[in-house]
Protein backbone atom coordinates (compact mmCIF):
# COMPACT_ATOMS: atom_id res chain seq x y z
CA UNK A 1 0.00 0.00 0.00
CA UNK A 2 1.12 3.66 -0.97
CA UNK A 3 0.47 6.81 0.46
CA UNK A 4 -2.03 7.22 -2.27
CA UNK A 5 -4.03 3.97 -1.48
CA UNK A 6 -3.90 4.50 2.27
CA UNK A 7 -5.58 7.87 2.42
CA UNK A 8 -8.43 6.04 0.62
CA UNK A 9 -8.24 3.18 2.84
CA UNK A 10 -8.64 5.41 5.53
CA UNK A 11 -11.54 7.32 3.39
CA UNK A 12 -12.57 3.53 2.86
CA UNK A 13 -13.18 2.88 7.43
CA UNK A 14 -14.83 6.22 8.04
CA UNK A 15 -17.27 5.34 5.14
CA UNK A 16 -18.09 2.28 6.67
CA UNK A 17 -18.47 4.18 10.10
CA UNK A 18 -21.41 6.41 8.34
CA UNK A 19 -19.24 9.37 6.81
CA UNK A 20 -19.65 10.67 3.99
CA UNK A 21 -15.68 11.09 2.26
CA UNK A 22 -14.16 12.92 0.18
CA UNK A 23 -10.26 12.20 -0.43
CA UNK A 24 -8.09 15.22 -1.13
CA UNK A 25 -6.29 16.13 -4.40
CA UNK A 26 -2.93 15.83 -3.26
CA UNK A 27 -1.48 19.07 -4.33
CA UNK A 28 -3.91 21.58 -2.61
CA UNK A 29 -5.07 19.68 0.53
CA UNK A 30 -3.21 22.02 2.93
CA UNK A 31 -3.01 19.31 5.42
CA UNK A 32 -5.69 17.45 5.21
CA UNK A 33 -6.60 14.37 3.69
CA UNK A 34 -9.66 13.10 3.70
CA UNK A 35 -12.62 15.56 4.30
CA UNK A 36 -15.52 13.25 6.26
CA UNK A 37 -19.15 14.93 6.84
CA UNK A 38 -21.95 13.94 9.00
CA UNK A 39 -24.91 15.96 9.30
CA UNK A 40 -23.95 19.18 11.45
CA UNK A 41 -20.11 17.54 11.65
CA UNK A 42 -17.20 18.18 9.19
CA UNK A 43 -14.31 16.02 9.97
CA UNK A 44 -10.54 16.96 8.80
CA UNK A 45 -7.92 13.88 8.66
CA UNK A 46 -4.52 13.84 7.99
CA UNK A 47 -3.07 10.67 7.04
CA UNK A 48 0.27 9.33 7.63
CA UNK A 49 1.57 6.44 6.36
CA UNK A 50 5.25 5.67 7.93
CA UNK A 51 4.91 2.91 9.44
CA UNK A 52 7.96 1.60 11.34
CA UNK A 53 10.16 4.37 9.96
CA UNK A 54 12.24 6.24 11.64
CA UNK A 55 10.24 8.92 11.19
CA UNK A 56 8.08 10.16 13.36
CA UNK A 57 4.68 12.69 12.78
CA UNK A 58 5.73 16.05 14.45
CA UNK A 59 4.38 19.07 16.62
CA UNK A 60 4.37 21.13 13.16
CA UNK A 61 2.29 18.62 11.30
CA UNK A 62 -0.24 18.57 13.47
CA UNK A 63 -0.48 22.34 13.62
CA UNK A 64 -0.85 22.20 9.91
CA UNK A 65 -4.08 19.53 10.35
CA UNK A 66 -5.36 22.26 12.80
CA UNK A 67 -4.74 24.93 10.90
CA UNK A 68 -5.67 23.51 7.52
CA UNK A 69 -9.12 22.28 9.34
CA UNK A 70 -9.91 25.89 11.12
CA UNK A 71 -9.69 27.41 7.16
CA UNK A 72 -12.00 24.63 5.69
CA UNK A 73 -14.49 25.25 9.16
CA UNK A 74 -13.67 21.53 10.32
CA UNK A 75 -15.02 21.30 13.46
CA UNK A 76 -13.63 17.87 14.54
CA UNK A 77 -9.76 16.73 13.83
CA UNK A 78 -8.35 13.17 13.68
CA UNK A 79 -4.42 12.31 12.63
CA UNK A 80 -4.65 8.25 11.07
CA UNK A 81 -1.23 6.98 11.32
CA UNK A 82 0.55 3.72 11.16
CA UNK A 83 3.33 4.89 12.58
CA UNK A 84 4.47 6.71 15.80
CA UNK A 85 4.35 10.54 17.03
CA UNK A 86 7.10 12.58 18.66
CA UNK A 87 6.09 13.68 22.56
CA UNK A 88 5.75 17.18 21.91
CA UNK A 89 3.14 16.13 18.45
CA UNK A 90 1.06 13.98 21.31
CA UNK A 91 1.34 17.12 23.49
CA UNK A 92 -0.12 19.24 20.89
CA UNK A 93 -3.10 16.61 19.75
CA UNK A 94 -4.00 16.44 23.50
CA UNK A 95 -4.08 20.18 23.78
CA UNK A 96 -6.20 20.66 20.67
CA UNK A 97 -8.50 18.11 20.67
CA UNK A 98 -7.15 16.15 17.81
CA UNK A 99 -8.14 12.58 17.82
CA UNK A 100 -5.32 10.18 17.41
CA UNK A 101 -6.08 7.24 15.54
CA UNK A 102 -3.98 3.99 14.79
CA UNK A 103 -5.33 2.70 11.24
CA UNK A 104 -3.02 -0.01 9.99
CA UNK A 105 -2.14 0.00 6.03
CA UNK A 106 -3.25 -3.00 4.17
CA UNK A 107 -1.09 -4.70 1.44
CA UNK A 108 -3.18 -3.91 -1.96
CA UNK A 109 -2.01 -6.18 -4.96
CA UNK A 110 -2.25 -4.73 -8.58
CA UNK A 111 -4.22 -2.04 -7.69
CA UNK A 112 -4.47 1.52 -9.15
CA UNK A 113 -4.71 4.46 -7.57
CA UNK A 114 -7.65 6.99 -8.19
CA UNK A 115 -5.58 9.83 -9.09
CA UNK A 116 -3.98 8.86 -12.41
CA UNK A 117 -3.28 11.83 -14.82
CA UNK A 118 -5.52 11.45 -18.03
CA UNK A 119 -3.29 10.28 -20.94
CA UNK A 120 -0.27 9.47 -19.64
CA UNK A 121 -1.55 6.97 -16.86
CA UNK A 122 0.48 7.83 -13.62
CA UNK A 123 -0.03 8.30 -10.16
CA UNK A 124 2.29 9.18 -7.40
CA UNK A 125 1.98 6.43 -5.74
CA UNK A 126 3.04 4.47 -8.53
CA UNK A 127 6.28 6.83 -9.54
CA UNK A 128 7.07 6.23 -5.68
CA UNK A 129 7.09 2.32 -6.28
CA UNK A 130 8.71 2.06 -9.44
CA UNK A 131 11.05 4.45 -9.70
CA UNK A 132 11.99 6.49 -6.51
CA UNK A 133 11.87 3.54 -4.12
CA UNK A 134 14.48 1.28 -5.99
CA UNK A 135 16.76 4.26 -5.64
CA UNK A 136 17.61 2.89 -2.12
CA UNK A 137 21.37 2.10 -1.70
CA UNK A 138 22.48 3.94 -5.15
CA UNK A 139 23.99 6.96 -6.20
CA UNK A 140 21.98 9.51 -8.03
CA UNK A 141 23.54 11.89 -10.20
CA UNK A 142 23.16 15.64 -9.15
CA UNK A 143 23.57 18.91 -10.98
CA UNK A 144 27.34 19.62 -10.01
CA UNK A 145 28.51 16.04 -11.40
CA UNK A 146 28.78 14.19 -8.22
CA UNK A 147 26.57 11.37 -7.08
CA UNK A 148 24.23 11.92 -3.99
CA UNK A 149 24.01 8.18 -1.90
CA UNK A 150 20.61 7.52 -0.88
CA UNK A 151 20.52 5.06 1.84
CA UNK A 152 16.68 4.56 2.46
CA UNK A 153 13.07 5.11 0.75
CA UNK A 154 10.28 4.13 2.51
CA UNK A 155 6.48 5.21 3.50
CA UNK A 156 7.97 8.48 5.13
CA UNK A 157 10.26 9.71 2.34
CA UNK A 158 13.84 9.53 1.34
CA UNK A 159 16.86 9.56 3.64
CA UNK A 160 20.43 10.68 1.81
CA UNK A 161 23.79 11.97 2.42
CA UNK A 162 24.49 15.19 1.95
CA UNK A 163 27.40 16.69 0.56
CA UNK A 164 28.84 17.03 4.16
CA UNK A 165 28.65 13.34 4.67
CA UNK A 166 25.99 13.51 7.24
CA UNK A 167 22.45 11.52 6.54
CA UNK A 168 19.53 13.43 6.00
CA UNK A 169 16.00 12.89 6.00
CA UNK A 170 13.39 14.46 3.28
CA UNK A 171 9.57 13.78 3.88
CA UNK A 172 7.57 11.86 1.71
CA UNK A 173 5.13 15.36 1.42
CA UNK A 174 7.69 16.88 -0.55
CA UNK A 175 8.15 14.92 -3.19
CA UNK A 176 4.01 13.91 -3.48
CA UNK A 177 3.78 17.55 -3.76
CA UNK A 178 6.51 18.47 -6.24
CA UNK A 179 5.36 15.07 -8.32
CA UNK A 180 1.51 15.81 -8.34
CA UNK A 181 2.63 19.01 -10.00
CA UNK A 182 4.56 17.58 -12.48
CA UNK A 183 1.82 15.23 -13.62
CA UNK A 184 -0.08 18.06 -13.94
CA UNK A 185 1.63 19.40 -16.58
CA UNK A 186 3.50 21.95 -14.30
CA UNK A 187 7.08 22.90 -14.25
CA UNK A 188 8.61 22.87 -10.81
CA UNK A 189 12.10 24.57 -9.95
CA UNK A 190 14.50 24.71 -7.11
CA UNK A 191 13.03 28.17 -6.05
CA UNK A 192 9.47 26.52 -5.91
CA UNK A 193 10.57 24.02 -3.38
CA UNK A 194 12.43 26.35 -1.31
CA UNK A 195 9.63 28.42 -1.04
CA UNK A 196 7.23 26.01 0.05
CA UNK A 197 9.31 23.23 2.05
CA UNK A 198 12.77 25.20 2.51
CA UNK A 199 15.96 25.74 1.10
CA UNK A 200 17.98 22.82 3.46
CA UNK A 201 17.53 20.21 0.56
CA UNK A 202 15.59 21.68 -2.51
CA UNK A 203 18.63 21.05 -4.58
CA UNK A 204 18.39 17.58 -3.63
CA UNK A 205 14.92 17.21 -4.20
CA UNK A 206 15.59 18.68 -7.73
CA UNK A 207 18.05 16.09 -8.63
CA UNK A 208 16.25 13.07 -7.46
CA UNK A 209 12.92 14.40 -9.70
CA UNK A 210 15.35 15.14 -12.23
CA UNK A 211 16.38 11.09 -12.09
CA UNK A 212 13.11 9.95 -12.58
CA UNK A 213 12.76 9.06 -16.29
CA UNK A 214 9.28 10.40 -17.00
CA UNK A 215 10.99 13.63 -15.97
CA UNK A 216 13.35 15.79 -17.20
CA UNK A 217 15.67 18.54 -16.41
CA UNK A 218 15.30 21.91 -17.78
CA UNK A 219 16.94 25.33 -17.15
CA UNK A 220 14.76 28.51 -17.22
CA UNK A 221 16.32 31.52 -17.51
CA UNK A 222 18.63 31.29 -14.53
CA UNK A 223 16.22 29.14 -13.32
CA UNK A 224 16.72 24.83 -12.27
CA UNK A 225 13.71 23.19 -12.71
CA UNK A 226 11.93 20.03 -13.41
CA UNK A 227 9.44 19.12 -16.22
CA UNK A 228 7.07 16.19 -17.62
CA UNK A 229 8.82 14.87 -20.42
CA UNK A 230 7.04 16.61 -23.61
CA UNK A 231 7.57 12.63 -25.13
CA UNK A 232 6.74 9.68 -24.21
CA UNK A 233 10.42 8.51 -24.28
CA UNK A 234 10.25 7.97 -20.55
CA UNK A 235 6.89 6.41 -19.94
CA UNK A 236 6.85 2.55 -19.64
Amino acid sequence: MNAEQYEHHVAALLTAEGWSTTVSRMSGDLGVDVLAERPGRRLAVQAKMYGASSTKVNAEQVMCLYGAAAYIDCGELMLATNGRLTDDARRVAEKLSIQVRHVAAERVAGSRTSTEVPGHGLSFGELWESRVQPMKGTGVPRATGAHMRILAVDGAGIRRITSKGEPQPIAIDVFRWAIDHLLAGEVVSRQDIHDRHGGRFSSAVLDILAAIPEFEAITEGRRRAVRLRLDDAGVS
